[in-house]
């Protein structure tokens, strides 16, 4: 019974093992290539046209404004992240449905820090394909300030953060061939307890020798010779006693 429920689970878990290896190698290739090559972009070509695959960049001719979204978890008036819209120069012409390049620090802790790595007008950062989703709550603080932004259509890139993939990478691929390697162990291990166990139930075993019960005569009763010289207290014992009890003619 209890193969039957762990060779299952130890299928599926295999399965998930191989997934999450294949997610992890492609993870590893594409950080490969994010660190290979570093492309540049100006702030206009990249919003109308961003790349289609994570890769480094140079990105140039943007202009900013000190109009921030930041997160300060510990309160010590130092940002812990912070994100920067970053606009292309004609898109001061426009007054609605404008896009920007939102670019996430991580290793901004003030503005003054800020002015200082966007005053070249120059900025390497990394943009992932998969990671094109802005945080909820940068979100909403931009959104109170730039009403009429397309955030759908405003590219992110990260700026001080790891290259690699925080999920997975070398470490989850190892993990997954030794928690799948545990899993094909086991489930062989359940299925060759399985079978030793059959081939058990298979096997004759020496039946166990009765006690011969007394034989009885044709009335049923037992013998005479089973229960000479012993009373039962029934019937015949009474006659029998009677019968010892006269005397010998």
């Amino acid at each position: 019974m209890i193969s039957r429920i762990l060779i299952p689970l130890c299928l599926c878990c295999v399965v998930l093992c191989v997934f999450v290896g294949f997610l992890s190698k492609r993870a590893i290739k594409e950080t490969a290539q994010v660190s290979a090559q570093f492309v540049e972009y100006d702030c206009s070509g990249f919003i109308e046209k961003p790349p289609t695959k994570s890769t480094g960049l140079l990105l140039h001719d943007f202009i900013s404004i000190e109009r921030i979204a930041k997160i300060d978890n510990d309160g010590d008036e130092k940002w812990d992240a912070i994100a920067v819209p970053l606009f292309a120069p004609d898109v001061l012409d426009s007054s609605f449905g404008y896009a920007s390049v939102i670019a996430c620090f991580r290793d901004v802790p003030d503005i003054e820090t800020l002015r200082q790595r966007l005053v070249t007008n120059e900025l390497r950062a990394v943009y992932r394909v998969g990671e094109q989703e802005l945080d909820s709550n940068f979100h909403a603080q931009l959104a109170v300030q730039f009403k009429n932004m397309d955030f759908e259509n405003s590219p992110i890139i990260l700026v001080g953060y790891d290259q690699g993939n925080p999920l997975l990478g070398e470490t989850s691929l190892k993990l997954s061939y030794m928690v799948g390697a545990a899993a094909i162990g086991i489930a062989v291990l359940a299925v060759i307890c399985t079978a030793l166990a059959g081939l058990m139930n298979r096997i004759p075993r020496p039946e166990r020798r009765r006690k011969r019960k007394p034989t009885a005569n044709r009335a049923g009763l037992p013998s005479n010779n089973d229960h000479d010289g012993e009373l039962t207290g029934g019937v015949l014992d009474q006659v029998r006693s009677m019968r010892d009890r006269q005397p010998d003619t």
